[in-house]
């Protein structure tokens, strides 16, 4: 219609650059409308699609294509799980029998919304079937009783700290990696934490590794402060599971039940987001002088850590668990 509109203005004896200004086209496509005007006619005017090699990978191919992918690059006899552009130009190369390369390879997987990530880590003793029974069965048994009872549930987990710095990016000059100066001492710190849904923290650090005292100290710091009936969510680690610890959670009944996680299945304890923050963000390119230091630091950072409920209430959105 634009086409036509600027061959009716020229016919009237309008300029080309006027009508190239009216149009919002340059006086170069006013002459070759006129043109192709001239020698054709208003079919002339006509949109054409611009020649080109058609699509070799039709829609339902794309669709079976990322069936493949889902499945895993193991599958292909690649000695990883990780697709790479090359390994994916090689599947399509397999299985279809089209050369493609590897740029047009990325544009075909970001028309279709994938993206290059860094995989999850995850155990191959990992049991999915036992982590969704326990979610169905032991989840919705203990949070139907915590509302009974009006319990508070904790999630505990222990880690571990170091004067090692956790390192993230910085910007130097390119081709100067820059270096942090840290102690080469290791002297061991440990930490054991817990974490409610109404947005709480406890904390505490051992120097040493954490056994089964510092795990029944924690328990009863955690009675200690949290009023009427508590819900404990923790994993199989040894110091949970020792005698002395079942002897003396049995006498802490009724006030305390204890729930034990499934193996392999970090992502449904909320504290793992603790630790995520305090060492990945918090202690991010930190490089204490000694053990003290450090232990200040962290007290530090809990504390700042405290002053954000919804930082926290974040930890707790991450699991698959409804709260």
């Amino acid at each position: 219609m634009r086409r036509r509109a600027g061959v009716a203005l020229l016919k009237k004896g309008a300029a080309p650059i006027e009508v190239a200004r009216k149009l919002g086209v340059s006086r170069q496509a006013v002459h070759d409308w006129w043109t192709a005007y001239q020698q054709g006619g208003l079919r002339a005017l006509w949109h054409r699609k611009t020649p080109g090699r058609p699509r070799t990978l039709t829609t339902v191919q794309r669709k079976d294509l990322l069936k493949l992918l889902s499945k895993g690059a193991l599958n292909y006899g690649f000695p990883t799980d990780l697709w790479t552009l090359k390994r994916i130009a090689q599947l399509i190369r397999q299985e279809f029998g089209i050369a493609f390369h590897r740029s047009h390879v990325h544009r075909i997987m970001v028309a279709e919304d994938w993206s290059c990530q860094v995989p999850k880590l995850q155990a191959r003793e990992r049991n999915q079937r036992k982590i969704r029974r326990w979610i169905r069965t032991t989840w919705h048994d203990a949070k139907k009783k915590a509302q009974a009872l009006r319990a508070t549930m904790v999630f505990v987990d222990e880690s571990g700290f170091s004067l090692t710095p956790y390192r993230g990016r910085t910007w130097a000059p390119r081709g100067k990696t820059p270096i942090l100066r840290h102690c080469c001492n290791w002297p061991k710190l440990s930490a054991i934490s817990g974490v409610t849904p109404a947005r709480k923290v406890y904390l505490q650090l051992v120097k040493g590794t954490i056994k089964t005292p510092q795990v029944i100290c924690f328990v009863r710091h955690l009675l200690h402060h949290i009023r009427g009936p508590i819900c404990l969510f923790w994993d199989n680690n040894s110091p949970h599971k020792s005698k002395l610890t079942q002897e003396t959670l049995a006498g802490f009944a009724p006030r305390l039940s204890v729930y034990r996680l499934p193996p392999y299945a970090p992502e449904l304890n909320p504290d793992e987001g603790v630790w995520l923050h305090l060492k990945c963000r918090a202690l991010k390119g930190y490089c204490p002088l000694d053990l003290n230091q450090l232990i200040n630091k962290i007290h530090r950072e809990t504390k700042n850590l405290r002053r954000r409920p919804a930082l926290i209430q974040s930890f707790f959105d991450e699991t698959p668990l409804s709260f």
